[in-house]
């Protein structure tokens, strides 16, 4: 007679893995794995098979895959207003039209970082069909035309929406939360103010649409955007220890 597959909660995952709680939760959010059931108490439930994966995301983190940090602010801090460098408008993404112009500039802006510049049409409609996707996040600078950067963000919907919300989440899982889910600036672009001017956007965009908090992964290695979003009144509240595309990123 077979089995059945033992599931084991977070508490469990964390010790077997020595990935934190924390972490299993953003990934679950950010990247959608991994992907556990409920139990009768709402309680997260992880399959054998995506506790085999993330041992093996751990390995590769051991071997000195490159961390990226996490960053939270509250919208309800003061909020500078954007300053576009001249000749610079803002207007949204508009999905069946834009996809090959923001492909090419993301592609520009990440050259050095294939893991985001590697981003297919595929992969960018794939992201166009998830639920989450609201083009009025989803901003592009335009100069003569021509889309010299954008921030796209994102709204993480709170964990008791439509679902009831178990022990294991956190005191604030209750809350919707923003994230600044990529800021990419042209090549021709950078140095003019643009990439500080697209995120302020983007936040102004979030706090209107009363997200009380955002948060962002930066390459750790990043030092210049660090500086940046730090400037903005991020601070750091934790290290993601994988690049975006080993779990599969939705």
């Amino acid at each position: 007679m077979d089995q059945p597959e033992v599931h084991l909660n977070i508490s469990a995952v964390e010790r077997e893995t020595g990935l934190s709680k924390d972490v299993l939760r953003i990934w679950e959010r950010r990247y959608g794995f991994p992907e556990p059931k409920r139990d009768d108490n709402a309680e997260r439930q992880y399959p054998p098979e995506q506790v085999a994966k993330l041992r093996a995301i751990k390995r590769l983190m051991d071997t000195g895959m490159r961390p990226g940090k996490l960053m939270r602010r509250s919208l309800a801090e003061p909020l500078p207003e954007p300053r576009l460098p001249d000749g610079i408008t803002l207007r949204n993404f508009v999905p069946g039209r834009d996809e090959d112009e923001w492909l090419a500039v993301n592609a520009a802006a990440f050259a050095h970082h294939p893991e985001q510049g590697g981003w297919t049409r595929d992969e960018l409609e794939h992201r166009e069909a998830q639920p989450w996707f609201d083009p009025a996040g989803f901003f592009l600078a335009v100069r003569a035309g021509r889309v010299a950067g954008f921030h796209w963000t994102k709204i993480h919907t709170p964990a008791g929406a439509g679902e009831r919300a178990g022990a294991d989440e956190p005191a604030d899982a209750g809350e919707p939360t923003g994230e600044v889910y990529v800021v990419g600036v042209h090549p021709a672009e950078q140095g003019t103010g643009l990439g500080r001017a697209l995120t302020l956007a983007g936040l102004h965009y979030l706090r209107g649409r009363e997200i009380p908090s955002v948060m962002l992964y930066v390459d750790g290695e990043n030092t210049a955007a660090i500086r940046l979003y730090a400037s903005l009144g991020f601070a750091h509240a934790d290290t993601d220890v994988m690049y975006q595309h080993a779990a599969g990123q939705p």
